[in-house]
C-alpha cells in the first residue's frame, strides 16, 4: 500500500516536473519568436542612413557587447554571400536587446566610417582655408585638389550632424571599447 502510494507520489511529481519543463520551454520560444519579429520589422524600415535613435542605441548597447566579451561573428567581413551565425550565446544577447547581428556591425562599421570621413573632411577644408590665402598657382591646384577629396567623401549632411552631435562620445566609446 505505502509502496503504490509512494509510486503514485512520484509520477506525480515526474508529471508536474515534465510539464514545467515543457512550459518553460514554451515560453522561452514564444519570448524568442516574439523578438525575432520585432527584430524582422525593425529591419523592414532600416535605410542605409543611420538615424539618432539607432545610434544612440548602439552607444548604449557597445560597452555591453564588449565587456561580455562575446563574440557575433566568426571573421570581421559582412559578405553578402556567405551567411554566419553568431554562438548560441551571442544570439540570446542580440535576440534579447532586440538587435539584429548583421545591422548592429553595420551601424559599428558605418559610425567609424563617418568618423573618418568627417575627420578627412575637416584636414581638408583647414588646408583649402589656409591656401585661399595664398594666389600662386600651386595654392589654387592644392585646394581643387582638396575640394575634390570633400566632394568624393559622398557624405549626408543630416546623418553628419548626427555624428558630430555625438562625436565625442563615439570617439570615447571606440577609444575604450576597441
Amino acid at each position: 500500500m505505502v509502496k503504490n502510494q509512494l509510486k503514485t507520489l512520484m509520477l506525480w511529481v515526474i508529471a508536474v516536473v515534465v510539464l514545467m519543463y515543457m512550459a518553460q520551454c514554451h515560453i522561452f520560444k514564444t519570448v524568442w519568436s516574439e523578438n525575432e519579429l520585432i527584430i524582422a520589422r525593425q529591419n523592414r524600415h532600416l535605410q542605409e542612413k543611420l538615424n539618432a535613435a539607432e545610434i544612440d542605441k548602439f552607444i548604449r548597447l557597445w560597452p555591453q557587447y564588449k565587456e561580455l566579451k562575446l563574440k557575433a561573428l566568426p571573421n570581421k567581413s559582412l559578405s553578402i554571400t556567405e551567411k554566419q551565425t553568431p554562438d548560441w550565446k551571442t544570439k540570446i544577447w542580440f535576440v534579447y536587446h532586440q538587435q539584429d547581428v548583421e545591422r548592429f556591425f553595420y551601424v559599428r562599421q558605418r559610425l567609424e566610417e563617418l568618423l573618418r570621413k568627417i575627420a578627412i573632411k575637416r584636414n581638408a577644408s583647414a588646408v583649402i582655408k589656409q591656401m585661399q590665402e595664398n594666389q600662386n598657382e600651386l595654392a589654387r591646384d592644392m585646394v581643387e585638389q582638396h575640394e575634390r577629396r570633400i566632394a568624393s567623401l559622398h557624405l549626408n549632411e543630416q546623418e553628419v550632424a548626427l555624428i558630430i552631435e555625438r562625436e565625442e562620445d563615439l570617439k570615447q566609446l571606440f577609444r575604450l571599447y576597441p
